[in-house]
């Protein structure tokens, strides 16, 4: 039987701060669809506070889906991280969500 509550899951962990480590997840579907979409807008030089908005926000959902079970906000995000990091995060992510995925459970 294939039981998905006894799988062994894959986790990120990410120190936010010095209060806050977190073990993320992989995505969801809907985190999917929102990085495909995000994409060709953080790669844009025509960003918009929209956009910028949204990129802040999809990075607080992927920390969100996390062991933890901590929400994490856009406009928590937006006071720790920069553009660059947010960057830097989804870079790293995108290597963590490859390696799980190659990765027998």
């Amino acid at each position: 039987m294939l039981d998905f509550t006894k799988m062994k899951k894959k986790f990120m962990t990410v120190k936010l701060d010095e209060d806050t480590i977190l073990y993320v997840g992989t995505p969801r579907k809907r985190d999917l669809d929102n990085m495909l979409a995000s994409k060709s807008v953080l790669s844009s030089e025509d960003m918009s506070q929209e956009d910028i908005n949204l990129a802040y926000d999809m990075v607080a959902d992927l920390l969100s889906n996390n062991k933890n079970k901590k929400k994490i906000t856009g406009e928590y995000i937006s006071d720790i991280f920069g553009l660059e990091d947010i960057v830097i995060f989804l870079e790293e992510y995108m290597k963590f969500v490859q390696s799980a995925i190659q990765t027998k459970n």
